[in-house]
């Protein structure tokens, strides 16, 4: 695929191809819907392993990883697209950080950013905080009575992970583009492509339209009925409901007052979803992006959304009321599976 000039997802990003190139190879067409079945496996059991180590619930992991997978959002998305493999990534990632006990887990939480900045170059925002949390983290906080280098080293082998996994991708860059941080998707344009967007006395250069505060007014894309900032989290109600939505306060609640890294661990998780919202709210005219990179965001706010389900679970008692719940959740599921057959895939 990569050398006849067919990359997955049109353009010339190389995470994606990477990715199906061996089960292409191996197995021809069947190796591509082994990788769908792959994928989606893959995220469901991530969901299934963040809640289970958040909540400490695996019945409640299981019914979460359903949900990431029969969803509105999930049911039209290419799921060998960057932002769904990227969104994979970031849900074992996340789940390896509130795990990292050993040297070797730093360096594979480094691996699979590696694998992240591959899928796309914006990820290097994230590796900084990624970094620092694992500096400041309760792991990181035991080993205070060692030499402080010790902290250190840890944020040097997730460091060094992600420098080995990314390394591929750079020679490529250079060979290809000559420079290393080159977008594949935007290598052909003109240096002068893009337009002029300020902050304070910054000016700079975005193939793009970017919101206030980076224009002088708030702005949104022509065809949309709202900015993106708003567009967020009403597409998040329409593809998940109200009522499941309205659980995620409660399960935010729920998981920092948990005993087990509760407020390190809503750290971690609110940090991912309110910087990608930050990331992507100021950013118009991207229909692309607009649709697809919720999958960044939505199986961690699935995961509040089960912490919120066994808050209040743990107030019903009564047997006849857990039945209910179980028949509205396949309900639930049973729409999703309908409304898929109602839009097309974008």
């Amino acid at each position: 695929l990569l050398f006849k000039g067919q990359p997955i997802g049109g353009d010339r990003r190389l995470g994606p191809s990477l990715m199906v190139a061996p089960f292409f190879r191996l197995y021809g067409l069947l190796g591509m819907r082994l990788c769908f079945v792959f994928t989606r496996l893959a995220l469901a059991l991530g969901v299934v392993a963040l809640v289970s180590t958040c909540f400490g619930n695996r019945w409640l992991g299981l019914g979460a990883g359903l949900v990431s997978i029969f969803n509105a959002h999930a049911f039209f998305t290419n799921y060998l697209s960057p932002p769904y493999l990227a969104s994979l990534g970031v849900v074992w990632l996340l789940w390896l950080l509130l795990k990292c006990r050993q040297p070797v887990q730093e360096v594979l939480c480094g691996a699979v950013m590696g694998c992240l900045l591959c899928l796309e170059n914006f990820f290097i925002l994230w590796a900084v905080f990624f970094a620092c949390w694992l500096y400041f983290s309760p792991q990181a906080e035991a080993l205070t009575k060692f030499p402080p280098i010790n902290k250190w080293k840890r944020v040097l082998r997730f460091g060094l992970g992600a420098l080995v996994v990314r390394f591929s991708i750079v020679l490529w860059h250079v060979y290809a583009f000559g420079a290393l941080w080159t977008d594949e998707t935007q290598a052909g344009l003109p240096a002068n492509a893009g337009f002029i967007h300020h902050l304070g006395p910054l000016a700079f250069r975005f193939n793009g339209m970017l919101q206030w505060p980076f224009a002088s007014h708030i702005v949104h894309t022509p065809g949309y009925s709202s900015p993106v900032f708003l567009w967020i989290p009403l597409s998040i109600a329409q593809f998940l409901g109200i009522g499941l939505l309205a659980l995620l306060p409660l399960g935010v609640l729920k998981l920092w007052g948990s005993e087990n890294l509760g407020k390190w661990a809503t750290t971690l998780l609110c940090g991912w979803v309110g910087s990608v919202y930050l990331f992507l709210g100021v950013q118009e005219n991207w229909a692309y992006l607009k649709e697809t990179y919720l999958a960044l965001l939505l199986p961690v706010i699935i995961v509040f959304i089960a912490g919120g389900a066994s808050l209040l679970m743990g107030k019903i008692v009564s047997t006849k009321m857990r039945a209910i719940s179980g028949v509205g959740y396949l309900c639930f599921i049973l729409i999703e599976i309908g409304r898929a057959s109602c839009r097309e895939r974008v």
